[in-house]
């Protein structure tokens, strides 16, 4: 059975319109301009204690700091910074689904990582999912 487009009718009968007419195409078209208006605006460099100013904003951040605590359930790996959980500044949450993709999570209580993302918050505590490894780095030691 063939099936077709139950809007084709319709499709049809809208006049002929110069791409710039519709809203999807100016929308691709416009070069993103952050909050502040610049455009391509690289993330925001913020430490752990800063992470609750930056709760639900629509931009990205770096997140700077050393890891206290590496947390595992069966649900997640949680990268605390600042003090241990329940009393955590911040924390770096990884799915356990995704977490063989990250290379020696359980390993990096006392590292200084950057993490790259969007902050949000649980249980008035702020936080950010990590999807990507490429989102998480761990900073050389200094000699």
């Amino acid at each position: 059975m063939l099936r077709t487009n139950p809007y084709e009718n319709e499709l049809a009968r809208l006049p002929d319109q110069p791409v710039s007419h519709c809203c999807v195409p100016l929308l691709q078209q416009q070069p993103f301009r952050g909050p502040s208006g610049a455009q391509d605006e690289p993330p925001k460099r913020i430490s752990p204690d800063e992470t609750q100013s930056y709760t639900n904003h629509l931009y990205k951040v770096i997140v700077t700091g050393k890891i206290v605590e590496v947390f595992e359930t069966d649900k997640a790996v949680h990268l605390n910074f600042g003090k241990p959980r329940p009393d955590q500044t911040f924390t770096v949450l990884i799915a356990a689904y995704k977490a063989p993709s990250f290379p020696e999570l359980k390993e990096m209580k006392g590292k200084t990582i950057e993490a790259t993302g969007f902050i949000s918050a649980s249980q008035g505590k702020p936080l950010m999912y990590m999807g990507e490894p490429k989102d998480l780095k761990v900073v050389p030691e200094k000699k």
